[in-house]
């Protein structure tokens, strides 16, 4: 550990945090959750849960392993799985709250039961297996679980109050930012809440949502239940412009609002509403397949359906006799398709009754208060609102409108370009988009499912802009373009990489590259463990910290720019700590300080040898590297036997021109004489400025009041920096040990550089 002697400074870890869904914060405002990202698939626990590190035996962060260590933390915590692993687990890996994002992983487990009361967030995750999620207190103020873009293939859940939100449960995948069949007719997979509540938000249920025992829905707003939706009435609920192929309510004291939906089964089924307590109908389509449209039966003389007008329903059975409501009319739906928008609809076909029957103005149903159907499509279209959960878009078709959001990323001889999809598709869907890239004429053409697309071909170094255009039946619409973007070569390999390992850091210096792209910054790399460090590009060097003593590391630095990381500069094993300098020696904490801080470096053979006197040379050195290496004003040391070019002749000549050293008569400065305790007082006394020690400073035996070095020595007793020996003696003419004066210099520091 010898040659790099300075004091390196010390740059945060790079954090990346990639999440395809935009999701809400978790918790309160304030200081950020601590987050773990998952680069392993294998089931295996943290090896020491709590330490702040996510790392088996096997140094990788698995998902166990990750919630153990957030669970042992304690707090917010956030796990991440990195794109393209996919972690299996057990069923008891999952539990406890926090926030995990999956960059679409697919996570095998079966249950993310003991939820409790701690909120989770699930974001952007597949389970193609049953999941489970239990908790308690689900009529608290907030969920006690929460899904954001998440595929379940079935769900279930005990005492927790649930938000799916951007979700698919069952045989669907998401296609485009909308949902798309995948199956066959049957209908696997569904919810079952039992003693908890679920609130849907742009989400797909395929199967049947049932609710058992006190399981209530809690809200449900643009969702699609393919199957019976079933469930328990325990508060009022509102179910708003959602389509569900069948509702069944049991008693529970609530009042269901069902307002600009649209309920109408899939298959066959003997009802489309049968309610054992009330359920108020506004603005909606009520389709019954086969029997009555509102079933009540043996579900008991409460069952009551009460409409708010505006109704269209295909019998006389659902009691719609408010204003606007159409009883024994066919609403003329179409099926279950991808019409647009996140979830699936039934559009109305030509002639339907449903279409401009809402007049404008109509208080909560045609006035403002519900601007967009089920799709997002802007409500009135027409004259006046449809009813049920699809607006159908009125007025001759169009070319779409331009694409919105449209970015540029530059490559190596390449730009990444993206997009959304345009505000309006003109009335009739968008066919394709076709991308181009102006100098040069470059196009590419892509589906309408497809949001991105790489130009390549183009020249580094010259300005390029990306012009997006979308397509529908009648035509092309207006371009979007980008903002100009500059593709540019990755930048090379560093030209060297010098490492020094002390106990719990390395000092990493490099140089530039000599080829390749521009430099923005740099990326050091220390394995295992995963510790990286970011600086900028004038930034030539930097200490790697929160390592481990007595392992091989391997140190890579690699150049960045916006393009992207070029090849690394690899250097390695490096050991840290010393082979004589055990953890449980008795100074190891303050040998791994001067080690770490570049103070006293080690021998070539991996040894500190703590026990070696101290040279004088050794004790200026150590001192000048203590401040900072200040340049002395003069080059010469004044000493005969210190000349121009000794390794220490910079930091003698220093400690000569502060005073701290005078020399002997004889103009000798004697170098490699080894130090006694006395004269290393001497040189800290100077150091500090020599202050006077207060009245009442302990004292020694064998350093009395007149000896030469009585003031030194009383003054690092006051400070704290030396208490002697157990028989209370100072015994000023032994020689001091590398390993004592580790400890004298830390507490110099800590005592006079850096109190408190």
């Amino acid at each position: 550990m010898s040659g790099c002697r300075r004091l390196f400074a010390v740059v945060g870890v790079v954090a990346l945090v990639v999440s395809g869904w935009v999701a809400a914060p978790v918790g309160s405002v304030g200081a950020a959750p601590v987050s773990f990202w998952v680069d392993s698939p294998l089931d295996e626990p943290d090896s020491d849960p709590g330490n702040g590190v996510c790392a088996t035996t096997s140094g990788v962060c698995t998902l166990r392993a990750a919630v153990q260590e957030g669970k042992a933390q304690g707090g917010e915590f956030v796990v991440e799985i990195e794109p393209g692993v996919d972690p299996v687990v057990g069923a008891d890996a999952l539990q406890a709250g926090y926030r995990l994002v999956g960059n679409g992983a697919t996570v095998t487990t079966s249950s993310l039961w003991g939820v409790n009361n701690e909120p989770m967030v699930v974001e952007d995750v597949v389970f193609p297996d049953k999941v489970g999620v239990g908790g308690s207190g689900y009529f608290g103020p907030s969920p006690m679980f929460e899904a954001r873009g998440v595929t379940f293939s079935d769900f279930e859940t005990d005492r927790a109050s649930v938000v799916l939100e951007g979700t698919w449960v069952g045989s669907y995948a998401q296609d485009g930012g909308t949902a798309s069949l995948t199956g066959g007719s049957s209908l696997p997979g569904g919810v079952t809440i039992e003693n908890g509540g679920l609130s849907l938000v742009d989400s797909t249920v395929r199967g049947n949502l049932t609710l058992d025992s006190s399981g209530s829905l809690q809200a449900m707003t643009r969702s699609t239940v393919e199957g019976w939706l079933n469930f328990w009435a325990v508060t009022d609920v509102t179910i708003e412009n959602s389509t569900m192929g069948a509702l069944s309510v049991d008693s529970g004291g609530g009042v269901i609002s069902v307002v600009s939906s649209t309920i109408a089964p899939v298959g066959v089924v003997a009802s489309a509403v049968a309610p054992a307590g009330t359920v108020s109908l506004a603005g909606s389509v009520v389709a019954g397949a086969e029997g009555s449209a509102c079933t009540y039966g043996e579900l008991g003389s409460t069952a009551v359906v009460v409409s708010a007008g505006w109704n269209v329903a295909t019998d006389n059975s659902c009691n719609l006799t408010a204003t606007g409501d159409q009883p024994d009319t066919d609403p003329l739906l179409g099926p279950l398709a991808d019409n647009g928008g996140f979830t699936q609809t039934r559009l109305p076909v030509t002639g339907s009754p449903v279409q401009n029957a809402i007049p404008v103005g109509t208080p909560e149903l045609c006035d403002g208060a519900i601007p967009t159907d089920q799709r997002g499509v802007a409500r009135p279209q027409g004259s006046g609102c449809d009813v049920g959960s699809v607006e159908i878009v009125q007025g001759p078709v169009s070319p779409p409108t331009a694409p919105v959001d449209v970015t540029a990323a530059p490559g190596d001889g390449e730009i990444h370009v993206s997009w959304s999809e345009p505000l309006s598709d003109g009335g009739s869907p968008i066919t394709s988009y076709t991308v181009s890239v102006e100098p040069g004429g470059h196009t590419t053409s892509v589906d309408d499912d497809v949001f991105e697309a790489t130009i390549g071909g183009l020249t580094n170094g010259t300005e390029y802009v990306a012009s997006v255009v979308a397509a529908n039946s009648e035509g092309d619409g207006p371009a979007a373009s980008s903002a100009p973007v500059t593709p540019q070569a990755l930048p090379g390999q560093p030209t060297e990489v010098f490492v020094d390992p002390a106990v719990t850091v390395v000092h990493v210096a490099w140089s530039p590259p000599t080829e390749g792209g521009p430099v923005d910054h740099y990326v050091v790399d220390v394995q295992p463990g995963d510790h990286l460090v970011e600086v900028a590009a004038d930034v030539l060097s930097t200490t790697v910290t929160g390592l481990e003593t007595g392992v091989d590391y391997t140190v890579s630095v690699s150049a960045g720019n916006e393009v992207g990381v070029g090849s690394p500069f690899t250097v390695g094993p490096v050991l840290t700590g010393f082979s004589d300098v055990p953890a449980d020696q008795q100074f190891f904490g303050d040998i791994a300080w001067v080690a770490d801080n570049g103070i006293a470096m080690g021998y070539d053979d991996g040894t500190y040898r703590p026990t070696v006197p101290v040279s004088r040379q050794a004790m200026a050195a150590f001192l000048w590297r203590l401040v900072g290496e200040p340049e002395p004003g003069f080059d010469v040391p004044p000493f005969s036997d210190v000349p121009i070019g000794s390794p220490f002749a910079t930091a003698i000549a220093w400690a000569a021109e502060e005073g701290i050293t005078t020399g002997y008569p004889d103009g000798t400065f004697r170098p490699t004489d080894p130090i006694t305790r006395q004269a290393m007082a001497a040189f800290l006394w100077r150091l500090a400025g020599e202050p006077s020690p207060t009245t009442g400073a302990p004292s020694f035996p064998d350093v009395p009041p007149g000896s030469p070095f009585f003031l030194p020595v009383t003054w690092m007793a006051q400070q704290g920096i030396t208490t002697g020996f157990a028989d209370g003696t100072f015994r000023p003419a032994d020689l001091v040990s590398r390993q004592a004066m580790a400890a004298f210099l830390r507490r110099y520091h800590d005592e006079v550089l850096d109190p408190g």
